[in-house]
């Protein structure tokens, strides 16, 4: 059975190291029956609080339980200083910074520490466990203090903005990087043979080196198949297991995992056109699809032509869902009624139909419309002649 030590000094008694008043220690003794059984075959009484209807049989869950009725919170206190302690347990662990004393070892290195949860800690850092992310860039953490670190020191400043395409970054370096992309300036060409391959930052020449030549891929999703050469395409990826798309747009239900992937969408509302090509002056809505565009200059992807008309293009993507406007294949199917498409964007725009959403809106009026066709023609009949400014 379980024993206890009391000793009574005035008008105060001391159970197990703990200090109550008499008439508090006469609460925590209070004994009701019924009985219960021990291992060993013994009796234990059933403790009753005279405070509420809580039992227990346990001495000490019933001593924890009738503190919180106490004005005497924290009653066992340290030899060593002023601390005090609701538990016993507690003191034990606060009484080790006096002592030294580093009970917890780690088996994998020489780390100490006198608190199981500090070890706890301590083993991610050999599982590579990072449980704790930041929701405003994706950066990881194992540990909660390093995240509320990164995020007092990295975003507790304003955001930088890009005063051509709205791009936003969190240190002055990645925008004085990002700035070099709306020039025609390619100061990075590759160095493979063959390969004309210009970019106008660093950082893009070697994710095309990792993607296109050496091929390594040593960011790996522990979820999936999924390999990638970028670690941020990996956070990125690991979002579609979560399901977390903290991004979203204000005109439309649009939801992103990244703040760069709101930005892009965000211009199919505005239908600018910002990442020019250097060698036709054809615009893109973005920077990767400008990188695939350029493909076709390079003389990497050969033009690909319609047997049945004159369509061309380079992409094979593209010639797949050109190739149902001859064979009337219409795989995309509306849930609310029997429209099909040949296209997931046909589709798309269909089912504005059956809501109320109008992401299109009139830089001049309130005007808002549900497809970009619909608005220009608005605009061309109300606005004629009229500059957008």
């Amino acid at each position: 059975m379980e024993q206890s030590t009391m000793a009574e000094v005035g008008n105060f008694v001391s159970i197990d190291g703990g200090s109550w008043t008499s008439s508090e220690a006469e609460e925590l003794d209070m004994v009701q029956k019924p009985q219960g059984r021990t291992k060993k075959g013994g009796t234990k009484q059933l403790k009753k609080c005279p405070h509420c209807e809580y039992t227990s049989l346990k001495s000490s869950n019933f001593r924890k339980h009738v503190l919180r009725h106490s004005n005497n919170k924290k009653p066992f206190k340290c030899s060593h200083c002023d601390y005090a302690a609701r538990t016993r347990h507690l003191l034990r662990s606060h009484t080790r910074i006096h002592t030294g004393e580093k009970p917890f070892t780690c088996k994998t290195c020489d780390f100490k520490t006198a608190h199981s949860e500090a070890l706890k800690k301590h083993m991610k850092t050999h599982t590579g466990e990072k449980p704790y992310m930041c929701d405003v860039c994706g950066h990881r953490t194992a540990l909660a203090n390093c995240l509320r670190r990164h995020i007092s020191t990295v975003h507790s400043k304003e955001p930088l903005k890009c005063h051509i395409c709205g791009y936003v970054a969190i240190k002055a370096s990645n925008l004085e990087s990002h700035m070099k992309t709306h020039t025609t300036e390619s100061s990075y060409r590759c160095d493979f043979e063959g390969c004309s391959f210009t970019a106008t930052i660093q950082r893009n020449l070697q994710k095309h080196q990792q993607k296109v030549h050496v091929k390594e891929k040593p960011f790996a999703c522990d979820q999936c198949a999924y390999k990638t050469h970028n670690k941020y395409c990996l956070t990125k990826h690991m979002k579609t297991h979560t399901g977390e798309k903290p991004f979203a747009c204000d005109q439309c239900d649009y939801t992103s995992v990244s703040l760069s992937g709101l930005s892009k969408h965000k211009r199919k509302h505005t239908g600018e056109k910002i990442w020019p090509c250097d060698v036709c002056g054809r615009k893109c809505f973005s920077e990767a699809l400008l990188e695939k565009h350029k493909e076709q200059h390079s003389g990497k992807k050969g033009l690909l032509v319609c047997k049945e008309c004159n369509y061309r293009t380079f992409e094979s993507q593209s010639m797949k869902e050109h190739k149902r406007v001859h064979t009337g294949e219409r795989p995309y199917a509306c849930d609310q009624c029997e429209y099909r498409a040949a296209l997931r964007v046909t589709l798309k725009k269909h089912m504005r139909t059956h809501s109320s959403e109008k992401p299109f809106k009139c830089p001049h009026c309130d005007y808002c419309a549900k497809r970009k066709d619909v608005l220009k023609s608005h605009f061309n009949y109300k606005h004629k002649g009229e500059i957008i400014s």
